[in-house]
């Protein structure tokens, strides 16, 4: 069994800035007014003439007194220029994705990821200058303390992690463009040198010590995900998940055989597009009726694609269009049933975008794990109106096997995301000469069969090992974190509180104010693993 969503996160230097500048929408209010349709955003080619002089006059100002009104006003003007660059890398990778055969939007893609950190780099480093000149409180004015300190604790990137990360997006750029084709050889190939190039990334950067990062692994958790539990904290929960959740997920995979027969082996019924709206609308609208706007405000301005294709990249995910306050939601459909759970997956991130209650906001500039625990949470308390909607349509003989299908990715998710994080673990500290193509599947496959007990798929069908790095344990924080809600009697009130918080605080943070046992606590594992084995004892004994 194999499926893969993607929450994409265009760089995480965005989430910096965007905290607490003038803030993280051109618009104002909960869902902005008199914004354009997909279609009426348009890919703008970077003046990278205007925007180097931009950067040049503010950094000279910030060497003159009495500029104060010029300085503000240039500083909009770089602001505005830095959204249309997001927004036209954000339309490139959609366009991208939804054709990846595409040479000529894959050179597109390739040159504006490229170029746009290279001139995030560069605000960057003027945003740091002017917050150290004489302008500094007057900017804090503008901004916030919280936003001050932020920029005071990131690194400008140096020329030889430009270059790098130039050479990164190359590599990514062509595994998209070969994930249909590729040989294993060629694939081992492409990993390895991503391997090695984001080691030698990790290594210009230094730890909390001042010690140089010894990997790309550890780097990802501490200074791109700006996780808050180490790689040794996910060891022990990924260790328990496999003494405890591995035995339940074998119960339901003897439960699958015997309990669907013919009808496993039929599958989900065809849906059409029109349908799947439809479907997903009325989950939404069962389950929290407070996010039913979320999902007309997305439908009336065309901000998704849920079209069957197979030139498609094999993902899903939501990417946020900052410089309209809104986003995107990207499906690759199958054309069945099965969509309607990773729309509905995908919706949780969606509808988080406006969920968010601006007093609780935090100062963490993005929790990943948070992040994902409002789209798997969404998954799972939608259930009940998913059984509501398929006896309503006349679907009811899917019902079972609805819940299965999301029950066991849910258990998956938990265990095959552990095994990830065991490969990369390890990858990410072994000798480059020893990733060959026979290594690699090999290792991948141990890994996958200790947690889930067989090897469902190749590592290079798992998109996230290419292009986002140590991502996916967040999955499997998150996940436990997703369950826990779940458990949870009042569980769409509950989901509501969370998401309230958004993805600036810590999830310790959330736990606490929310009531909810932290999924790194001794509690949490046996929670979640009480849940499923009861759930699973009502609907498929």
């Amino acid at each position: 069994m194999k499926r893969f969503g993607k929450t994409i996160l265009v760089a995480a230097l965005i989430f910096v800035l965007c905290t607490g500048c003038f803030g993280c929408r051109l618009f104002s209010g909960k869902y902005p007014i008199f914004t354009p349709t997909y279609g009426e955003r348009a890919y703008v080619q970077p003046d990278e003439e205007l925007q180097q002089r931009l950067n040049d006059e503010l950094r000279a100002l910030s060497l003159e007194e009495g500029r104060e009104e010029e300085l503000l006003e240039k500083r909009i003007d770089l602001f505005v220029q830095y959204y249309q660059v997001m927004t036209s890398q954000t339309i490139a990778l959609i366009e991208y994705y939804k054709n990846t055969s595409d040479e000529t939007a894959a050179r597109r893609y390739e040159y504006i990821t490229d170029y746009a950190n290279r001139f995030f780099n560069a605000v960057l480093e003027t945003e740091k200058i002017l917050f150290e000149s004489s302008y500094r409180d007057v900017l804090i004015g503008q901004t916030s303390e919280e936003y001050a300190l932020s920029l005071a604790d990131r690194d400008v990137k140096n020329q030889a992690v430009l270059e790098l990360e130039q050479k990164e997006t190359a590599l990514v750029s062509e595994y998209a463009s070969v994930y249909q084709t590729a040989s294993s050889a060629e694939f081992a190939r492409i990993y390895k040198d991503l391997v090695v190039t984001r080691n030698a990334i990790a290594a210009e950067f230094s730890d909390d010590d001042g010690n140089p990062y010894s990997n790309y692994h550890d780097y990802a958790y501490a200074e791109l995900y700006f996780r808050e539990y180490t790689p040794e904290d996910a060891f022990a929960l990924r260790n328990e998940l496999g003494e405890k959740i591995r035995p339940i997920a074998d119960s339901l995979q003897q439960t699958r055989k015997t309990y669907f027969g013919e009808q496993n082996k039929a599958g989900f019924p065809a849906i059409s597009e029109n349908s799947l709206k439809g479907f997903a609308k009325y989950a939404v609208e069962q389950t929290v009726s407070e996010a039913a706007p979320s999902w007309n405000y997305m439908i009336n301005h065309d901000l998704y694609d849920f079209s069957v294709s197979d030139t498609k990249m094999d993902t899903s995910f939501v990417c946020d269009f900052h410089e309209y306050g809104d986003g995107f939601m990207f499906i690759n459909a199958s054309g069945n049933l099965s969509d309607l759970d990773v729309v509905l997956h995908e919706f949780g991130h969606y509808n988080a975008i406006f969920a968010v209650d601006d007093e609780k906001e935090g100062n963490v500039s993005f929790n990943l794990e948070l992040a994902e625990t409002f789209s798997q949470a969404f998954e799972l308390i939608t259930l009940p109106a998913i059984e509501k909607l398929l006896q309503k349509e006349g679907l009811s003989e899917y019902t079972s096997f609805y819940e299965y299908f999301v029950v066991e990715n849910s258990l998956y998710t938990l265990l095959s995301g552990s095994a990830f994080e065991d490969f990369e673990y390890t990858v990410y500290r072994t000798d480059p000469d020893l990733l060959t193509a026979d290594y690699l599947e090999n290792l991948f496959r141990t890994s996958l069969v200790s947690y889930w007990g067989s090897a469902s798929c190749e590592y290079y069908e798992v998109p996230h090992f290419f292009e986002s790095p140590a991502y996916y344990i967040s999955y499997v924080v998150s996940h436990v974190f997703a369950s826990i809600i779940w458990a949870e009697e009042d569980y769409a009130e509950k989901y509501l509180d969370v998401v309230s918080y958004g993805s600036t605080n810590t999830l310790e943070t959330v736990a606490s104010q929310t009531g909810l046992p932290s999924p790194f606590s001794d509690q949490a594992v046996d929670l979640i693993a009480e849940k499923y084995d009861s759930f699973i004892d009502i609907k498929f004994a």
